[in-house]
């Protein structure tokens, strides 16, 4: 168990390491004119403009985040084609007519590329209707009230967590009548 905690801790710190490369190499190139922004440029902006915030945004944060976002891009994506993929097979009439829809809009060319994928309006549905019944995450990350506030007859404390549950708005009967 020591041998395996070691190996965690030096995981984990390397890793760190790698999260604030990116930090550092980020609040370096911040002011650079024609620069694409990505998350972390966005997250360093509001840390700028938050600096004097009760609740300012560490680096430890924005780590948190960025690990987060590796983390449940290479799950989360495997994920929903499975579950879109088994929605699909256990609906044949679906099936069909995706994949009409596909071959009339790339039959002429012979394979499939990203350059006519705007076309495909039935099978984006497919997808969305997918996320909505089997989101990738169904909690959000939880976030802490800022103020003393009330949610659907719930009084919430400040500093409380609160989760939002993805999973149970997708499947509420009051807006998905097929729920």
């Amino acid at each position: 168990v020591n041998r395996a905690k070691t190996k965690i801790e030096k995981v984990h710190r390397e890793i760190d390491m790698i999260m604030q490369d990116i930090i550092d190499d980020h609040k370096s190139s911040l002011k650079e004119a024609n620069k694409d922004e990505d998350l972390v440029d966005v997250l360093l902006k509001i840390q700028q403009e938050n600096d004097q915030s009760q609740h300012p945004l560490t680096d430890d944060y924005f780590k948190s985040i960025i690990q987060d976002m590796f983390g449940a891009g290479s799950e989360t994506s495997s994920g929903i084609v499975l579950w879109g993929m088994s929605q699909i097979i256990k609906n044949p009439k679906v099936m069909e007519k995706a994949q009409v829809e596909v071959r009339r809009v790339f039959d002429k060319k012979g394979y499939v590329d990203e350059t006519e994928m705007h076309q495909l309006i039935y099978l984006k549905s497919i997808i969305k209707e997918t996320l909505r019944l089997h989101p990738a995450v169904p909690l959000l990350v939880p976030r802490e009230s800022r103020k003393r506030c009330q949610i659907n007859g719930y009084d919430i404390p400040i500093k409380t967590r609160v989760a939002v549950n993805v999973w149970a708005i997708g499947r509420d009967q009051r807006y998905w009548v097929e729920a």
